[in-house]
């Protein structure tokens, strides 16, 4: 059974590793010394006495099916002409990757923004789904309307992005990569947070959505989010080894 929820040095237990730490996932900009591996929990909904023995086979069931991914993906990285891309926008998924939404000092690893623009769309940010998800990092129009509203109202002024584009967000402005990873790096602090540091849950919410997770009461079995767990995963143990 994966777990764990606090993110430290010692955060040991059985199970699958799933990304990592404060320092690479979501790290702080004070704690960038060491790397802690990040086991993620199923047990992240409280449960009440009667339901708690359905649940706990549910949770056994997503968590054995999960591990069989990660497992089956484990040694996979990304491909030649994906890091070819991907060079492009180093410099921006640097900068996006030191900004703090939901907790002061906390950011989104730039070896995970690195991973998930791989295994999302090759780094191709003309990148279009079956889903109409768009871009880089492939989000759907009315999920980044919603955030690029939010965004919008901080007020702020974020390089690379016109912050007027932001207040009346076209479908065309996904195709932006600065745009795109403005609200990518937005979104997945706000479900990593929500989700108290889950990972695994963050990511099933990026890609199936929060209410999928709500329903299923952890990972959607679904075999696209399923995999692009796994694939996150083993590209950001990639970048990990290759990038600083």
């Amino acid at each position: 059974m994966m777990d764990i929820k606090k993110l430290n040095k010692n955060s040991y237990t059985k199970g699958v590793r799933v990304i990592t730490d404060k320092t690479e996932l979501l790290s702080s900009k004070f704690m960038k010394s060491f790397t802690a591996y990040l086991f993620v929990t199923l047990f992240i909904f409280s449960t009440s006495a009667v339901e708690a023995q359905p649940r706990a086979n549910e949770y056994r069931t997503q968590s054995v099916m999960l591990q069989d991914y990660v497992k089956r993906h484990a040694h996979e990285v990304p491909p030649r002409m994906t890091l070819e891309r991907l060079k492009e926008f180093d410099e921006m998924i640097r900068y996006f990757s030191t900004l703090s939404f939901t907790r002061p000092g906390v950011t989104v690893s730039a070896n995970f923004l690195r991973s998930l623009i791989s295994a999302e769309s090759a780094a191709d940010p003309n990148a279009v789904s079956h889903k109409n998800a768009i871009g880089l990092t492939q989000i759907t129009y009315e999920t980044g309307r919603t955030a690029a509203r939010s965004l919008y109202n901080m007020n702020h002024e974020f390089r690379y992005v016109d912050r007027e584009r932001l207040r009346n967000l076209q479908p065309s402005d996904l195709f932006d990569p600065a745009i795109n990873l403005l609200i990518c790096v937005y979104l997945i602090d706000k479900y990593n947070n929500n989700y108290g540091g889950n990972l695994a849950l963050t990511i099933s919410a990026w890609n199936a959505g929060p209410g999928a997770v709500a329903r299923f009461r952890g990972y959607p079995p679904y075999d696209e989010t399923m995999t692009l767990i796994a694939r996150v995963n083993s590209y950001f143990e990639y970048f990990r080894r290759h990038y600083l």
